[in-house]
């Protein structure tokens, strides 16, 4: 600014001072909430407060600082520094808290040198349409039935449902044959579950693969995993990147006035010119050769057109994942750029256009003759229920309402087609009952008949229209990809056609981030919680609840500040009651492991637990006699209570043991019938009666923690001792050769088992202990997190696997 005067220097700095002030309010302080950028415009009519306090907040704040522009010059340094360090010290908590969960894809990218390289014998392709809606394409076919002739030698199952709602979910599970279900980070489950994956399997015997998902986060990389994985980075994904990474920062930092110009309608303002601009610079080609298309779709048929081959060597397989009919709905059946209405009609228009794309890449396969040696699926990860297409009518069916909203209801139904090799004719639909989860057996049986399938489903084109057939359905909102957990998820299952509303049901299960296998379901049938109390104790003190030794609310909890502490249990009822107490330990900055726990009441002790994360801890007041005021008084003795002072992690001089957030006082609401066999896998009869402690459940097994409880009221009850058997595994690893299980029954000690390998393992319940209400504790010696051991990624600290439960009376 040499050539300004000094004068114009004074006011030119104090603009741009107050420009850079005005950006860091705007982003740190206001940051306006306008929903997930999913694709859906922002409606700006609806913001027009927000508008009008932007403008005025930059007029007043420019006219401000030009007003003080000689004060403003004079602490220049000071007004820099002091807005660099509060962006600094608002950064480093999200910085810290990146660097736990470090995405795998950062360390790599995905050539696509050979992407239209195919075999002349044998291919496989999926290609993923994103939120395209099954109802839709009926309708399509039925308004212009000359479609059907796109899809010669294709079957269409009408009668698919999806996975998941989202794609986050929706393409490892496709991709993988696993259900994510919040029980570890999401990033450290694609590390886990891709080394199961198809491209995995096929990479190992030789197959060239290639991934190409829309985001790249949504996938597990590692150089076994897919060919085109390569440790590397992507000049150009980085150029693209670094530019959406500008236009975010600008559209936070900017008034509502300038945010419409950075979004570029969805299309962003900076990260294409970037792009573009890297290709121009670093291309040996002329420039006018390298082609930036406004669409990947573009690029996809482009490329189906001039440069696919079947010169590969060897067998391929393609996943090709294409962000259409997702919004902005912004191409014409003609494939050209058209914003399309954001309604029914223009989710139809530009699912039209994701079929003729499809379409000019089918005609590539038959023009190079290997479209019959191809198999090929064409499908979406879910549907489009977050536009409110609403549910075309069941075929055939009559319309009846069902446990499901629409939008959840509109998520899950997927389009399904798929084309064996060699298949003609034309076009089949099929409505046998389908899932997303049926594409990796189906591709496992085509290739592998003799083998043992790996994936659970069934073979689509072995499926009956008749086959009665439960599936699932995991919904949850999209809330951003920087998560380390997925939102929490509502389970449906579907029975029947999945058109018609009246299929859905809601299993009462729910999936929250870091969920811990807590579940509400027996033989089949949901168990809602009969909860009679709930106390919080964030930022407020029930009355009459904490007694004793309790410190004062805190927005996260309430903390213990003795070694012993009292608490108050109303119990209005004679019945058995389940208490259900969310606790933290003190880790006294993480040198110690856990808190111990001795609940008493009175001089009895009751249950002995281990505290060393954030849980649920559950008993039950069997045995307990609530006094003439209808309370328990209960004792908490922490022998590990220590001050933060005392150990070096801060000058609190109160003796923290654990921090009690909410506690929960229900009915038992779980029977167990003696002579019965109870099974711990997915969905099984074990559920209903889990307490604490547990991991989510497994296809024949669940694992316990450190301590593991089951809580549930006897059927029958007879004056007789009761035989426990249970079928279970040790977590055995390094020096440990077995697990030592102490095996209490409402608070009684009553086995001990050794436990080194897979087998049955028996406990007598004595008579007296066989009250109408039944709590039993496992307490595992020598749990450990695959993790912490380097066998897995696994964080789980794992004790012991159980498969089934026997309980009967002696005789």
């Amino acid at each position: 600014m040499h050539f300004l005067s000094d004068k114009l220097r004074t006011y030119a700095i104090a603009l741009i001072t107050g420009i850079a002030t005005l950006w860091w309010i705007q982003a740190s302080l206001i940051n306006w909430d306008y929903g997930v950028l999913t694709g859906v415009p922002i409606p700006w009519e609806a913001y027009r407060i927000r508008l009008i306090l932007d403008t005025l907040l930059w007029t007043g704040g420019i006219l401000f600082f030009l007003r003080s522009a000689h004060i403003i010059r004079k602490n220049l340094a000071f007004i820099c520094l002091t807005l660099l360090s509060a962006q600094l010290i608002m950064l480093l908590p999200h910085y810290l808290e990146a660097r736990k969960f470090p995405p795998s894809f950062q360390n790599f990218s995905l050539s696509e040198e050979g992407k239209m390289d195919f075999n002349p014998k044998k291919n496989i392709v999926i290609i993923m349409l994103d939120a395209f809606q099954a109802d839709i394409f009926q309708e399509i076919m039925d308004r212009h039935p000359e479609y059907r002739d796109y899809f010669e030698g294709f079957t269409w199952f009408r009668n698919t449902t999806s996975q998941y709602s989202k794609t986050y979910g929706a393409v490892p599970a496709l991709l993988t044959g696993l259900w994510y279900e919040n029980h570890m980070p999401v990033q450290n489950f694609l590390q886990e579950s891709f080394k199961n994956s198809l491209s995995t399997r096929l990479t190992r015997e030789g197959w060239m693969t290639h991934l190409y998902p829309v985001a790249p986060r949504i996938i597990g990389y590692d150089t076994a995993f897919a060919s085109n994985i390569i440790m590397n980075t992507n000049p150009e994904r980085n150029a693209r990147d670094a530019g959406k990474m500008m236009d975010i920062a600008l559209f936070r930092s900017s008034p509502q006035f300038l945010k419409p110009f950075w979004l570029n309608d969805m299309r962003w303002r900076i990260q294409n010119h970037m792009g573009a601009a890297f290709i121009r610079e670093s291309s040996e080609e002329p420039a006018h050769e390298k082609i930036h298309y406004f669409h990947p779709v573009l690029q996809f048929t482009a490329e189906s057109q001039s440069i696919l081959n079947a010169g590969s060597k060897k067998p391929t397989f393609k996943f090709f994942h294409f962000n259409i009919p997702h919004e902005p709905f912004v191409l014409n059946p003609a494939l050209q750029q058209e914003r399309q209405p954001g309604n029914r009609e223009g989710f139809l228009t530009y699912s039209m256009a994701a079929l003729e794309a499809v379409h000019i890449f089918i005609e590539g396969l038959k023009r190079t003759e290997i479209f019959d040696e191809t198999l090929l699926f064409i499908l979406s990860d879910h549907g489009g229920g977050e536009y409110n297409p609403g549910v075309g009518p069941a075929p055939g069916l009559p319309h009846k309402k069902g446990d499901i909203r629409p939008k959840h209801h509109a998520s899950g139904l997927p389009l399904l087609m798929a084309k064996e090799f060699g298949a003609t004719g034309p076009m089949q639909t099929s409505d046998a009952p389908a899932s997303l989860g049926d594409v990796p057996p189906t591709i496992a049986a085509k290739l592998w008949p003799d083998r043992k399938n790996p994936y659970e489903g069934k073979n689509l084109f072995e499926l009956n229209e008749d086959e009665e057939r439960t599936r699932r359905y995991l919904y949850y909102e999209f809330s951003g990809w920087e998560q380390h957990y997925l939102p929490e998820m509502k389970e449906y299952s579907i029975e029947g056609h999945a058109f018609s509303p009246a299929s859905w049901k809601a299993t009462g299960r729910t999936f929250p981030p870091a969920y811990t296998g807590k579940t509400f379901k027996s033989n089949g049938a949901s168990l809602p919680e009969e909860i009679l109390e709930t106390y919080c104790f964030k930022n407020t003190h029930p009355e009459g609840i904490l007694l004793e030794g309790w410190s004062g609310p805190e927005p996260h909890g309430t903390w213990s500040e003795r070694k012993k502490v009292r608490i108050r249990i109303p119990a209005e009822t004679d019945e058995t009651l389940k208490i259900r107490m969310q606790l933290a330990p003190y880790t006294c900055g993480g040198t110690l492991e856990s808190q111990r726990i001795i609940l008493r009441e009175g001089q009895n002790i009751l249950r002995k637990w281990f505290v060393d994360k954030k849980e649920e801890y559950i008993f039950t007041t069997a045995g307990m006699k609530p006094g003439p005021e209808k309370e328990i008084i209960l004792e908490l003795e922490l022998p590990d209570a220590v001050s933060p002072s005392a150990c070096g992690s801060g000058k609190d001089g109160r003796l923290l043991g654990v921090n009690i957030s909410k506690l929960c006082i229900e009915k038992i609401t779980a029977e167990v019938e003696p002579g019965t066999s109870l099974t711990f896998g997915y969905g099984q009869a074990a559920e209903a009666i889990s307490g604490m402690g547990w991991h989510h459940p497994e296809a024949k097994h669940r694992w316990t923690g450190g301590q593991a409880s089951l809580i549930f009221s006897l059927a029958e009850k007879r004056k007789r001792d009761l035989r426990l058997t249970l079928m279970a595994h040790p977590f055995l690893y390094t020096d440990i050769t077995e697990q030592s299980v102490l095996v209490h029954v409402n608070g009684v000690e009553t086995a001990e088992w050794k436990m080194a390998q897979t087998g049955w393992y028996e406990a007598t319940i004595p008579s007296d202990l066989a009250e109408d209400t039944m709590e039993i504790l496992f307490s595992i010696s020598h749990p450990a997190s695959p993790a912490d051991i380097g066998v897995s990624l696994d964080p789980r600290k794992l004790g012991m696997a159980v498969y089934e439960m026997r309980l009967e009376y002696e005789d």
